[in-house]
């Protein structure tokens, strides 16, 4: 096919002997214009799956249940939309929320710094509308990574010119 639009982002849901589950393929992405690059998907506590992925340099999101029904609306929700490139995601899942960690490349960047958000299970963002800053540093390949620390934090890596960094962000 000669198309420029970015492909869709289907999901299927099979059991475990391999049949099928749903009847036809889940678009991720419905209402953008399709997946560009990366994305992810995690289980949650309330047996229904969340997937943020590229989209046109943004971060898109979307929750849907076991029976294909999207549980936010409108499709999409997004975890970064800001005017620069926002891409190679990482999502975590803890305590009733979750994160979404992205690599920026929004001024003053050198390349590109990671940033990061807290999200309540609606969707909705915890701080600052397009999330925080929260490692600056000259990089420009190296994918952003989020895990769970102690006390409610999350420990924030990054990989760059300047080696392996870590912090450790309260959740608040």
């Amino acid at each position: 096919e000669n198309s420029t639009r970015p492909p869709a982002s289907p999901s299927m849901r099979i059991d475990s002997t391999g049949t099928a589950v749903w009847t036809g393929q889940l678009n991720v992405s419905t209402g953008t214009p399709g997946l560009n690059y990366a994305y992810l998907t995690v289980a949650d506590s309330a047996g229904s799956y969340i997937s943020v992925m590229e989209s046109n340099d943004d971060l898109a999101m979307a929750r849907y249940d076991t029976a294909a029904t999207f549980l936010w609306t409108p499709q999409p929700y997004f975890a970064c939309n800001e005017a620069h490139t926002q891409s190679t995601p990482d999502l975590l899942l803890m305590d009733d929320h979750f994160y979404v960690a992205w690599r920026d490349n929004r001024p003053p960047a050198s390349n590109s710094d990671m940033y990061l958000q807290k999200f309540d299970m609606a969707g909705n963002p915890q701080w600052t509308v397009d999330g925080v800053e929260v490692i600056a540093m000259n990089t420009y390949i190296p994918p952003p990574l989020v895990v769970a620390g102690d006390e409610g934090a999350v420990i924030a890596t990054f990989d760059g010119s300047l080696g392996f960094v870590a912090r450790r962000v309260l959740s608040d």
